[in-house]
């Protein structure tokens, strides 16, 4: 099921897409992300200010994690 939003996006509010989408809005703001795929693995996500990444090997790192 979906709902509009203000700016004609299209939100999801029930089932596997509205929790990644509310996840994917709490990292915005700076929290922890985890998704769950298919209940079978869990992968974490943090989001970190651009300023805190440094790159080392050319891979890319947070400083803060």
């Amino acid at each position: 099921m979906c709902d509009a939003q203000p700016d004609g996006r299209r939100r999801a509010t029930t089932g596997r897409a509205a929790a990644v989408e509310t996840g994917l809005e709490e990292a915005e703001k700076g929290f922890h992300l985890k998704l769950r795929y298919l209940g079978h693995s869990s992968t974490e996500l943090r989001v970190v200010p651009v300023d805190d990444l440094t790159t080392q090997n050319g891979l890319l790192y947070s400083r803060t994690i």
